[in-house]
């Protein structure tokens, strides 16, 4: 049987996520596409409605969510193309 204490540890292997500041995530411009809600990475949990994303997070987003009209250079329909992903 699984207790806290085993649950503590599962939380503190979590994969270490990007931070805003990291992935330049702030507002879409207006009537764009490439924008939070229509990226691979964003997830609404079905439980509670809060937003989510697989490659970013703050303090910030765990309580209000990922705003489904932002974006950052991660954005990706297919995980294979980042438009806004600078070429290196």
């Amino acid at each position: 049987m699984v207790d806290r204490a085993d649950y503590d540890a599962l939380m503190l292997e979590r994969p270490r996520k990007f931070t805003p500041d990291d992935v330049a995530y702030q507002p879409a411009p207006k009537g764009s596409e490439l924008r939070c809600c229509a990226c691979r990475s964003y997830f609404r949990r079905s439980i509670d409605g809060l937003t989510t994303c697989e490659v970013m997070r703050s303090d910030e987003t765990d309580i209000e969510g990922v705003q489904p009209d932002w974006r950052c250079q991660f954005f990706t329909v297919d995980g294979d193309v980042f438009p806004l992903l600078e070429d290196e």
